[in-house]
């Protein structure tokens, strides 16, 4: 799970982001960014996955997505800077 000082990413936060980038792809960043900028979740909209993503965005920020790799595996990682994922995904360190 991802920790921070003060907050720690929960199981159906996780499952939101997953079925969120399931659904949207490739871009899936981009369009959550922009649902969270418009409040427009679009087919998420009457769902509980609005509701977690959300709760991402108010509690990590948007900054934090930035950072934010959800690998294939099922895993996911956060790093410091955005330069280090690569590097991070090519040794396979994932949490």
């Amino acid at each position: 799970m991802y920790t921070t000082t003060t907050a720690m990413l929960t199981r159906d936060q996780l499952e939101a982001l997953r079925t969120w980038a399931k659904h949207y792809g490739r871009n899936w960043k981009a369009s959550l960014r922009q649902a969270w900028m418009d409040g427009d979740y679009d087919v998420f909209q009457r769902d509980d996955v609005s509701a977690y993503l959300q709760q991402v965005r108010n509690t990590f920020g948007p900054s934090w997505l930035v950072r934010f790799v959800l690998p294939k595996d099922g895993g996911f990682c956060v790093f410091d800077q955005a330069t280090d994922a690569t590097a991070a995904e090519q040794s396979g360190k994932v949490l």
